[in-house]
């Protein structure tokens, strides 16, 4: 299972623009229909990976699994909201 799974990883460099802390229309496309589900993105790493996820569900029906890892700052008080 473990190596079907590895296998299956697809890295993606498509989103990386114009450099560090540069943001392009689909980047701010997939911000904003994160922005619409509560899913809070930076717009430098975890709001490029969505826009990659974004357009890759629009090319195949496949499962996707987003992992947001949004920074290293204490999650708790947002955990604590639900």
């Amino acid at each position: 299972v473990a190596s079907r799974a590895v296998s299956s990883i697809v890295l993606d460099d498509d989103e990386r623009g114009g450099g560090y802390g540069e943001v392009n229309e689909s980047v701010l496309y997939a911000l904003a229909r994160a922005n619409e589900n509560g899913l809070v993105l930076d717009p430098t790493y975890t709001g490029r990976a969505f826009s990659s996820l974004l357009r890759r569900r629009r090319e195949s029906s496949a499962a996707i699994l987003f992992v947001n890892t949004l920074s290293s700052a204490d999650l708790t008080p947002l955990l604590s909201r639900h």
